[in-house]
């Protein structure tokens, strides 16, 4: 991501519709699957979802190589890591949940990322992952964001279980919102990131919540979440 944009985004994380959802939906999935320990935010940008993740009493790692990123994690009191997803420098078998929030995206070698987070899980770990669907969505948004390509669920499927990473469950998200989308990138240039007004933001996270009531989860989203787990021992 751009440094600029880790900036700009972290003025307002906590007021957009988009950011605000997903917490909720990363806090929901912590809570359900009642994980504990330590736990591995890669690609973390300013720590807002390390922020989540340690309000919710795990030992978290802020995983991130711009320095703009780095020093705001490092300022929110965060522990925090510089290097390169696809080779960290963690130990095998240390965490019990990895979390990579539209960072996959952004890594030229993604199926070495996937494997370097099933090298640092531990048996039974968990991996929340999410990632921009369809390249037919793909727009000026995405290349200033430096964004590699956008994901099919089946390529997804395809490098966590050539890294030996189970899929317990996967969903599309922001369903309601795709047709906007499509129509407002066609007509826009440049990249997208920014606070909408009051108003505009307000109704956004009105319709959004609609998809934690309504079952739009298997129709087709903006986004991608799967929720996979490092296989214990005597499942190998």
């Amino acid at each position: 991501m751009n440094p600029e944009d880790i900036a700009k985004i972290s003025a307002f994380e906590e007021e957009h519709w988009w950011y605000r959802e997903r917490k909720w939906l990363l806090k929901k999935f912590v809570k359900i699957y009642l994980i504990k320990g330590k736990a591995l935010d890669i690609g973390a940008s300013a720590g807002y979802y390390s922020q989540t993740l340690k309000e919710l009493g795990l030992e978290v790692l802020a995983f991130e190589n711009e320095p703009v990123g780095v020093a705001i994690c490092r300022s929110r009191g965060l522990q925090t890591m510089v290097g390169n997803a696809e080779s960290l420098e963690i130990s095998s078998d240390s965490q019990d949940l990895v979390i990579m929030m539209d960072v996959l995206e952004h890594i030229e070698s993604d199926s070495a990322a996937v494997r370097e987070v099933s090298r640092v899980l531990k048996p039974g770990g968990f991996f929340f992952l999410t990632v921009p669907v369809g390249m037919e969505l793909w727009s000026d948004h995405d290349v200033q964001a430096r964004h590699f390509r956008r994901y099919e669920y089946k390529q997804i499927q395809e490098i966590l279980s050539q890294n030996n990473i189970q899929i317990l469950k996967h969903k599309y998200w922001n369903v309601i919102l795709r047709l906007a989308l499509i129509l407002r990138r066609r007509h826009f240039h440049g990249n997208a990131i920014g606070l909408p007004s009051k108003p505009v933001n307000l109704l956004l996270a009105t319709i959004i919540k609609l998809e934690r009531v309504f079952p739009f989860g298997k129709l087709r989203g903006v986004s991608l979440i799967v929720i996979g787990r490092k296989p214990t021992l005597t499942q190998l």
